[in-house]
């Protein structure tokens, strides 16, 4: 598995387009597919602020939001800390 968060172009992610949009998907769209939207863009948001800190693309940062992710979500293959 590649380690995502610490790749280079990981911080080259942006969810300003669904900043942009997201009042009025809300409107337009069903619960469930603005809950779905919600799930991954909320999470991205806060990553992408989280390693804009300096030194925060640690080993420790790495184990422990792998953690996270695997405690959230079960069924997914999460990589290891190398």
């Amino acid at each position: 598995m590649e380690d995502l968060i610490g790749h280079p172009h990981f911080q080259t992610q942006k969810a300003k387009t669904w900043d942009n949009v997201q009042e009025r998907a809300a409107a337009l769209l069903p619960d469930d597919l603005m809950a779905a939207l919600d799930g991954y863009y909320a999470p991205l948001e806060t990553l992408l602020t989280l390693v804009r800190f300096p030194n925060m693309v640690s080993d420790s940062f790495g184990r422990s939001f792998r953690g996270l992710i695997q405690e959230a979500k079960p069924g997914w293959s999460v990589a290891a800390t190398r």
